[in-house]
């Protein structure tokens, strides 16, 4: 048996496949997540992220921002150093990873864009 967790997700996208139109959908839904209601997880499998997508902010909380080239954004607060280091020095290649998280909605400036925070 592996040790690795497993999660029970709503919506699997392929790699850039995802649509941020369907996040933000979702995102707006979320006055009807509580009680007997859990909010959808979403997975991106196989996503390819290199070290032009990756921006850390808040150093010593580290919050981890991959922006997808479809405008979407990925965000991991407080993900480890390591995490962070690995991500950003990869400069001559790609990490394929698999993500799972939560649909949101990023409102600044009066622009509105999609994110998925993991």
């Amino acid at each position: 048996m592996s040790d690795e967790p497993i999660y029970y997700v709503d919506y699997i996208y392929n790699n850039n496949e995802i649509n941020p139109y369907d996040i933000l959908t979702i995102a707006e839904m979320d006055d009807l997540w509580g009680q007997d209601i859990s909010e959808p997880l979403i997975c991106i499998k196989g996503l390819k992220v290199n070290a032009s997508m990756v921006t850390i902010y808040a150093k010593k909380d580290n919050t981890l921002k991959i922006s997808l080239p479809n405008g979407i954004s990925c965000i991991k607060f407080k993900a480890t150093d390591d995490e962070c280091k690995k991500l950003q020095d990869n400069q001559f290649g790609y990490y394929e990873l698999d993500i799972i998280g939560r649909a949101s909605k990023n409102e600044w400036n009066g622009n509105i864009s999609a994110q998925i925070l993991i």
